[in-house]
């Protein structure tokens, strides 16, 4: 978000990268999602097979308090990603570590008054323009582009398609839902709308 100690935040990150590379670690996944610990992300529990799942109820979600104390604008999320690109990706490549980006999850336009640049198809290319580097890629997470549906501009087949012939997907995230937002309930992977 850009917020005070965003400097202090960013030197610790490329202190991780330099530790993992030091540790033989080639890959880590990175999430750019200002709310994701705040729960913001799962609504109520559901069940399968009899055990507790994750649900996300789009409507339920609006009525949440912001989570940072203000909006935050599309444009300001896409200020503070090529901020932290350049800050790291030149780390990761110096330390012989992969930065994959997940979606974000639950792929919609805002929560908790934060925008979500990362939860469509132009997002993640986009990001590859910004980033330009082999040391950047994906963590392609077929439960976050269920959960997008439609909406998410490409299925998980297409993105394959499209981003694994340039060495862009550096890993996959097995999950699935019971049907795509506004509203879903995590499911086994064989259990889920999505086709695995």
């Amino acid at each position: 978000l850009g917020l005070p100690g965003v400097e202090d935040k960013l030197e610790r990150y490329k202190q991780f990268l330099r530790a993992a590379g030091k540790a033989g670690v080639p890959y880590t996944t990175y999430g750019h999602m200002a709310n994701l610990r705040l729960g913001y992300s799962v609504t109520g529990r559901g069940r399968a097979r009899g055990l507790v799942t994750r649900v996300f109820d789009e409507a339920v979600a609006r009525s949440y308090p912001w989570s940072h104390g203000r909006e935050f604008s599309e444009q300001e999320i896409w200020q503070s990603f090529p901020r932290f690109a350049k800050a790291v990706v030149p780390v990761a490549e110096a330390a012989g570590v992969r930065i994959g980006l997940h979606p974000d999850d639950p792929p919609i336009p805002t929560l908790g008054g934060v925008a979500r640049i990362f939860r469509n198809y132009e997002g993640y290319r986009r990001a590859l323009e910004i980033s330009n580097s082999s040391h950047f890629g994906f963590c392609l997470c077929v439960g976050t582009w269920a959960e997008g549906g439609r909406a998410t501009g490409r299925s998980p087949a297409e993105m394959i398609r499209q981003f694994a012939p340039l060495g862009k997907i550096f890993k996959i995230h097995f999950r699935n839902v019971d049907r795509p937002l506004p509203r879903f309930t995590e499911t086994f992977v064989d259990d889920g709308y999505l086709d695995m």
